[in-house]
């Protein structure tokens, strides 16, 4: 397994997906173990209030509580005009360098936050981080038990804004 070069007080961006695992009887103890890994190393995690949104709409009240109770055990990153800004000008990028398709809003939202914050995100939807505009620092994989004794298998990307080509492309554009 390849070791994360943690600085000290290294913030990580969670994605939805992630948020949604937690919560899931199935896989939601390998994802704490691994966030958990990282949070003893000193690493904090951290939203964006982007993900908030999207774990709580349409939920019951049950539902709600219990999704209020993992977003705020966690710092929470504001939308703000500058990640807005960000978002849009992703979403020229993307489309310049036709890596635009099926990527939402949302997703671009949360990409801007990393790009500001400096803080790599953590996900099982890689494609959602399109490279070349995100590099991977490293993965997991997770297997865990799937209805009817069946074991199924996904990925946890750790993935870091590229800089380097992000200001190159922006430039060009």
């Amino acid at each position: 397994m390849v070791e994360l070069p943690l600085h000290k007080n290294q913030e990580f961006l969670l994605d939805t997906c992630v948020l949604q695992d937690l919560s899931s009887p199935r896989i939601g103890k390998k994802v704490l173990e691994i966030l958990g890994g990282l949070t003893v190393k000193g690493a904090k995690l951290a939203i964006s209030q982007y993900c908030a949104f999207e774990l709580l709409r349409g939920a019951n009240k049950k539902n709600e509580e219990a999704g209020l109770g993992i977003i705020n055990s966690f710092k929470n990153y504001i939308v703000s005009d500058n990640v807005f800004l960000m978002a849009a000008r992703l979403t020229t990028l993307y489309k310049n360098e036709k890596t635009d398709s099926g990527i939402s809003d949302g997703d671009k939202i949360i990409a801007a936050t990393s790009i500001i914050t400096s803080a790599p995100i953590i996900t099982r939807d890689g494609s959602d981080f399109p490279r070349p505009f995100f590099k991977e620092l490293k993965c997991e994989t997770i297997t865990y038990d799937e209805k009817k004794r069946r074991k199924k298998t996904t990925v946890m990307f750790f993935l870091e804004p590229n800089y380097e080509v992000i200001t190159k492309k922006f430039e060009e554009r």
